[in-house]
């Protein structure tokens, strides 16, 4: 909620907790969202794009987000932001700004920890294929 405190472990986001700045006074000053627990994190929408935020386990956004807004969450564990567009979000994990997830149109899995910002690496999947037995056919020595 602007200007106050969650006192929840989890700050779920609402329509208060979304922060539109005024485009027709941009140096007008916008009260800051405060959040609860030891994962903090903002993001700053850039350009219009779809997000889901996974909180501790629980989906707290799953939409299109506006640009120019501000989403706020705070977690226990750990924050998860799956986009597909990287370059719409900019992100502020603990009062610092960490920039933008990606290029304009890359799909982004993105995880935040307690212990720091992680990028799951997809795993490879192996998938046994037969190797073909080569027969060889004697030939007659010269």
């Amino acid at each position: 909620m602007p200007g106050g405190q969650t006192n929840c472990a989890v700050a779920a986001i609402d329509a208060e907790a979304i922060i539109t700045p005024n485009p027709q006074n941009p140096e007008a000053a916008v009260t800051p969202i405060t959040l609860i627990g030891p994962v903090r994190l903002q993001i700053l929408a850039r350009e219009r794009a779809y997000m889901r935020v996974v909180v501790d386990g629980e989906i707290e956004f799953d939409g299109r987000v506006l640009a120019g807004s501000v989403y706020a969450f705070a977690a226990q564990e750990l924050i998860e932001i799956v986009t597909g567009s990287g370059s719409a979000l900019q992100l502020t994990y603990n009062e610092q700004d960490i920039g933008v997830l990606g290029t304009y149109g890359e799909a982004v899995n993105f995880v935040i920890t307690i212990d720091g910002v992680q990028t799951p690496t997809p795993t490879i999947t192996f998938t046994p294929t037969e190797t073909p037995t080569v027969e060889v056919t004697p030939t007659p020595n010269p």
